[in-house]
């Protein structure tokens, strides 16, 4: 395996629409989840923070850096990539 540096941009190919989820998650419902190809032709599961009547397969995104969960009011707060339309 080698690093490589990605652009953070891509296309939606495909998503889905989550209206029911675990309790660690329902602060983000209704919340898009789509696969992205990356412009240098890597694919990825990510959530994509839009209004979910706004998306559509073939938008264009790119990656922010964004909380993914926190573990209690006190506890450990996670962060990682999830993607926003470009403008």
């Amino acid at each position: 395996m080698s690093e490589v540096a990605l652009s953070g941009k891509g296309k939606i190919l495909t998503f889905t629409i989550i209206h029911s989820s675990s309790e660690q998650y329902a602060v983000f419902k209704p919340y898009v989840l789509a696969i992205i190809e990356l412009e240098e032709g890597a694919r990825m599961t990510s959530h994509v923070i839009c209004d979910p009547e706004d998306v559509y397969i073939g938008m264009p995104v790119h990656s922010v850096f964004r909380i993914i969960e926190k573990e209690g009011a006190d506890g450990v707060i996670h962060y990682g990539t999830k993607f926003v339309p470009d403008d």
